[in-house]
């Protein structure tokens, strides 16, 4: 079989991914991306399991197969949390050569120890107990609480003020500790969640500091690294039109055309 060399992959239903691979590019800026916001399918988080089974293979397939790409950056903890194993039995059979990277486990190893953590998501990522599980395993002392955000996700695509939705769950939980936003939309509200939540000793935003924990990373796993093109090229494409979503891409990548897909 040929040795594959490709570019790293990125996908979320949207502006979060948007947020970490800016990030990405700025302590890697190295290597060669393809971001792709599937725009068409927001928001992942009220989706049933085998909807965004069938939703993550597709997205996957086609970075794979159409961009060419040696590994995914999964940003989005909806499909993270539920299907990260059941999609990487898949991709051993589908594409043996490819790799895939979950950005629940990432988060949680990358987190310093507390005695009680407060993990904001979607409905399916908290449902999943996916970071509840991790967070119990890697510091057996902790306490844990966590709270889902049905509306957050579409509000934040639409450009809509999020300040009275986040205080409306003031009071739910215990506002101490460290507070994970376990989702990569919630990094572009990040200030807010500071200004509801003052209590909090440390708000955690994916963005920051995952970057730096997928450099350490690829620099164990020479297997991987040594299939990923180098060059600092990017593409970045969406399945449908948003104008939010256009106007931080712009923002943020002012010498990239977005390029729609799928229709």
């Amino acid at each position: 079989m040929e040795k594959v060399i490709g570019k790293i992959g990125v996908f979320d239903s949207g502006l979060g991914g948007l947020v970490v691979l800016r990030e990405l590019r700025k302590v890697m800026p190295e290597y060669d991306y393809v971001f792709l916001g599937d725009q068409k399918n927001i928001p992942y988080g009220n989706k049933s399991i085998e909807e965004l089974y069938t939703i993550a293979k597709d997205n996957l397939r086609y970075l794979f197969e159409e961009k060419e790409c040696a590994a995914v950056f999964i940003a989005c903890n909806t499909i993270s949390s539920n299907l990260y194993d059941r999609l990487k039995e898949w991709i051993l059979v589908e594409f043996p050569d490819r790799f895939i990277f979950g950005i629940a486990k990432g988060t949680v190893d990358a987190l310093a120890e507390d005695t009680h953590f407060t993990v904001f998501a979607t409905v399916r990522t908290i449902d999943s107990h996916r970071f509840g599980s991790l967070l119990r395993e890697r510091f057996p002392e902790c306490t844990v609480d966590e709270v889902e955000l049905p509306e957050l996700c579409s509000r934040i695509e639409a450009g809509h003020d999020v300040h009275e939705y986040l205080a409306s769950f003031r009071g739910n939980f215990n506002e101490m500790g460290t507070c994970v936003l376990g989702c990569t939309h919630y990094g572009i509200v990040s200030e807010v969640f500071r200004d509801v939540f003052p209590g909090f000793e440390k708000i955690e935003s994916q963005e920051q500091i995952l970057p730096q924990f997928f450099r350490e990373y690829l620099s164990h796993r020479e297997i991987i690294r040594n299939k990923l093109s180098i060059g600092g090229t990017l593409a970045i494409e969406v399945t449908a039109e948003n104008p939010v979503f256009r106007r931080y891409a712009k923002e943020w990548f002012p010498d990239i055309a977005l390029t729609l897909i799928g229709e």
